[in-house]
């Protein structure tokens, strides 16, 4: 495997992603399969459900749940800033998923991908943001998701 796992440079964000030193991934490559278990949307969208490693692969039947799965995917971090996602996981038919590379991604940098707006709502993460962050989130959000901020942080 051409990645590795150690402290995120984000901050407060644990644990992240990283190209090997001796690597590097050119746009279009596969950087790692995102695995897990199968759960149905239904149950891993449930408030009850406790997970941070949910992935969508079928929309509103099936999401990839790997928080018990020792995958390199689900170490892949958010930076809330467009300027630094390098890759998108993407969806397979056969209810899989893959990090791909959005962009040349030189030795030893951490890999990022945007979440969506479901895993900042679904799991109150939103208050652990700064100001700014929240406000890049609100900006880019739904129209759905911009009345959830107005109602609970307004």
């Amino acid at each position: 495997m051409n990645v590795n796992i150690h402290q995120s440079e984000i901050d407060h964000a644990g644990q992240g992603l990283f190209v090997n030193n001796n690597h590097t991934f050119r746009k279009g490559d596969i950087i790692c399969p995102y695995e897990g278990v199968l759960v149905e949307y239904d149950i891993a969208t449930d408030l009850t459900y406790e997970s941070d490693y949910r992935f969508e692969v079928q929309e509103n039947e099936w999401v990839i749940d790997a928080k018990d799965t020792e995958t390199f995917g689900k170490y892949a971090n958010d930076p809330i800033d467009e300027d630094l996602y390098n890759c998108h996981l993407i969806a397979n038919n056969n209810l899989t998923a893959l990090l791909i590379a959005t962009k040349r991604i030189g030795p030893g940098k951490e890999i990022y991908v945007e979440y969506d707006e479901n895993f900042w709502h679904h799991y109150d993460h939103f208050d652990s943001l700064s100001q700014d962050h929240k406000s890049d989130l609100y900006e880019r959000g739904s129209a759905e998701f911009r009345d959830w901020i107005e109602l609970n942080y307004t």
